[in-house]
């Protein structure tokens, strides 16, 4: 059991340090933060941690795009819809998590 807890405490130290990246404008360290986070979602599924990963990851990527050369721009823009998609389907599917409520 100790093996899942260690991919939770990983996912949650890279998260950290993904925020943190990101915020201090230090967005290469935040992509590969970003990266090493990936490899430990499966071990923080249901929590926060992941639409966290999927919004600090796009934003990183927005971040980084126009320095990068154009064939990486395409890679980042794949990984800016892939991320942008699986947010669109968390609204959909939980509105009222996701989506500003209306006021009537």
């Amino acid at each position: 059991m100790r093996i899942l807890s260690d991919r939770t405490d990983l996912a949650h130290l890279y998260c950290s340090k993904l925020v943190l990246c990101y915020l201090f404008q230090d967005f290469p360290q935040a992509a590969a933060n970003a990266q090493e986070l990936e490899k430990y979602l499966n071990g923080v599924v249901g929590t926060i941690i992941v639409p966290l990963f999927n919004f600090y990851d796009s934003l990183t990527v927005l971040a980084l795009y126009s320095d990068a050369l154009p064939l990486a721009q395409a890679g980042l823009l794949e990984k800016l819809t892939v991320n942008q998609a699986q947010m669109q389907k968390w609204a959909h599917h939980a509105p009222a998590n996701w989506c500003k409520a209306s006021s009537k």
